[in-house]
């Protein structure tokens, strides 16, 4: 699921659809050079394009670099321009200005031009890249740096269905708003993974916090719950990644319990009301329980306009087939990041969250 926002490059602003990334940091956009090449026009002319001669405040680099973000791969120069986000500046912003573009979804257009990584600290994947000091800070660093926010704080209401509008506070925060659901705040946690591109990818984008279970249970057919000891493990919250990954075998565990053959099956929505509802728990700080229609991923069904199916979103993917190491950590997506108001405090170094209401 791509949950987007607006934000423009340059003096005068030239606008663009990022995607909103808590596990992303750098910014890369289509350069209106690319339309130079006619190999590379059929792939770059649907989207939008910056043109950094009509920009006063654009300064070139010389660093080049090779980025690859949701089915986007871009290549071209590193630059520095002043970034807007809705009524926020961002003055001297690293980018990349892609003279090379290639969309990986099957039309050539994406619904996106770029990634707003709103990651604590930088990935993995972009940490390990040649030109890293080149890149200098994220979006979200400079906005702390630069003294932009009113509080060093975000917030983050994901949409759970193409028709729902989401919600992003920058500087500030909706999850003290109206809420009836108790609020959990957890500490941060700084720890890596050794092995693993997906996860560890995930694990160094900083948000992470402590976790100490998981558990399945049914009030229907009697069926006893599954519980799951996860004590001294570690929950990554990502946007990023869909679902909810776990080490493979517990991903066995789970999907034996639930009487699965397979990852990602999508009955029709109409038929989940038999699963089991979902609580993590955290430690002392308290728990939260996740009824089958809030945790499964609603889809449009490809087998009727008129139906949707829900998927049922527990996988070991993000984990790379990691087994001893990989039992340290959960990686709780948009299944569960959906149905929560979740704040993260830069200053604090914690993150907070809270039930929807709705």
């Amino acid at each position: 699921m791509l949950f987007t926002t607006n934000i423009s490059i340059g003096t005068p602003p030239q606008p663009f659809i990022a995607c909103v990334d808590i596990n992303w940091s750098d910014l890369f956009v289509p350069s209106s050079s690319c339309m130079l090449d006619p190999d590379m026009q059929r792939y770059c002319s649907p989207f939008r394009k910056f043109n950094s001669t009509q920009s006063s405040t654009h300064v070139p680099a010389s660093a080049f670099e090779d980025t690859q973000y949701e089915f986007l791969w871009a290549r071209g120069y590193l630059a520095h321009d002043t970034v807007h986000i809705a009524q926020l500046q961002i003055s001297n912003q690293t980018f990349e200005d892609a003279a090379f573009w290639r969309s990986q979804y099957r039309s050539g257009w994406a619904p996106i031009d770029t990634g707003l990584g709103l990651a604590r600290s930088r990935p993995r994947e972009s940490r390990d890249r040649d030109n890293t000091a080149e890149w200098g800070s994220s979006i979200l660093q400079n906005l702390k740096e630069q003294g932009a926010l009113q509080e060093n704080i975000f917030s983050l209401q994901l949409p759970r269905a193409d028709e729902e509008l989401g919600n992003l506070v920058l500087g500030g925060s909706d999850l003290q708003r109206g809420r009836q659901s108790r609020i959990l705040t957890l500490p941060l946690t700084n720890k890596s993974v050794s092995s693993g591109p997906r996860l560890s990818f995930l694990v160094s984008s900083g948000w992470q916090a402590n976790i100490s279970s998981m558990s399945l249970h049914s009030s229907i057919n009697n069926q006893a719950p599954l519980d799951i000891d996860l004590k001294g493990g570690t929950a990554i919250f990502s946007n990023w990644h869909d679902f909810i990954s776990v080490s493979p075998p517990m991903a066995e565990r789970i999907l034996t319990y639930l009487h699965l053959s397979d990852l990602y099956p999508d009955p029709p929505c109409s038929q989940i009301s038999d699963l089991p509802n979902l609580t993590l728990g955290f430690g002392d700080v308290g728990k939260i329980t996740l009824t089958p229609s809030q945790y499964t991923v609603r889809v449009k069904s490809v087998y009727r306009d008129d139906e949707d199916r829900c998927v049922i979103p527990f996988t070991d993917w993000a984990h790379d087939g990691l087994r001893e190491e990989g039992e340290k950590f959960v990686v709780l997506g948009t299944a569960v990041l959906q149905n929560l108001i979740t704040e993260f405090d830069l200053d604090k170094e914690t993150i907070s969250f809270s039930a929807r209401d709705d």
